[in-house]
C-alpha cells in the first residue's frame, strides 16, 4: 500500500500536466480581403472581398485586378458591370466572389457581384 500511494500521487501530477493547450487564435479566417490572401492561402470557392482597381483586361471577361498588397486574375462577367457606368483602372471596385484555386495554377477569383466606388 506504501509504494502504490506514491505511485497514484504522480500518475495524478502527470496527467495533470498533460493538460496544457493551444489558447492563441481559433479558426480560421473566413473571408479573404486582400490578394495577398487569395495568393498566399489559395483556398478552392474561399469567399473574397476585395478593394481596389481592374488594371487590364486581358480577356473575354478576364481581368487584372490590384490592390496595395499585389495582383490577381479574375473573371467577372459582363452583366456585372452596371449598365450606364465607365470602369477603367483607376476606378475603385470592390469585388465579391470566390477563389478558384487549381492545382499547378496560379488562383484566381471568380466575381460574383462588382461594386464602383465613389
Amino acid at each position: 500500500m506504501k509504494k502504490i500511494l506514491p505511485l497514484i500521487a504522480l500518475t495524478l501530477l502527470a496527467s495533470t500536466a498533460a493538460r496544457a493547450e493551444y489558447t492563441g487564435p481559433q479558426g480560421e479566417i473566413t473571408t479573404y480581403t486582400t490578394v495577398a490572401e487569395v495568393l498566399e492561402y489559395p483556398v478552392e470557392d474561399k469567399d473574397v472581398v476585395l478593394t481596389g482597381y481592374l488594371t487590364r483586361k486581358i480577356g473575354v471577361d478576364k481581368y487584372r485586378f490590384q490592390d496595395d498588397t499585389g495582383h490577381v486574375r479574375i473573371e467577372i462577367d459582363a452583366a456585372l458591370f452596371p449598365a450606364d457606368a465607365k470602369v477603367d483602372d483607376k476606378t475603385k471596385v470592390r469585388v465579391s466572389g470566390e477563389v478558384e484555386a487549381e492545382f499547378l495554377t496560379r488562383p484566381e477569383v471568380d466575381a460574383e457581384k462588382l461594386e464602383i466606388l465613389q
